[in-house]
């Protein structure tokens, strides 16, 4: 069986992943770095569900969507949000993660809140 160029290019260019093999997986995506400046897919991955998962955890955040797409510093947060009392500031809480230095933050608040008689 033969294979065409155009296939064999391509098998060629698919990224390689290094996968994380520990027995006990680090809590955050920069644990598992091990002091390198470089993160694989994995490493990216595993921040934009640290940030999702830190964010999930705000008390009284209610999410109606949540996308967070990994960047080269930091991350971007796209979705809609209400909160049950007072709003928190999201960039915070993901800015909180370790290996998140900068946060795009296209979160929408949806929140209803009372408007007070003049």
């Amino acid at each position: 069986m033969r294979m065409s160029a155009r296939k064999q290019v391509e098998l060629e260019q698919t990224p390689t992943v290094t996968p994380l093999c520990e027995s006990d997986p680090p809590r955050f995506a920069s644990d598992a770095l091990g002091g390198r400046t470089t993160l694989t897919l994995v490493d990216a991955h595993r921040v934009e569900q640290d940030v999702q998962r830190a964010l999930h955890a705000v008390p009284g955040a209610h999410f109606g969507s949540l996308v967070v797409r990994r960047l080269p510093d930091g991350v971007c947060l796209q979705g809609n949000v209400e909160f049950d009392l007072q709003a928190c500031d999201l960039s915070e809480v993901a800015r909180g993660v370790t290996g998140v230095d900068t946060v795009v933050n296209h979160i929408v608040d949806r929140s209803v809140r009372p408007v007070m008689p003049r």
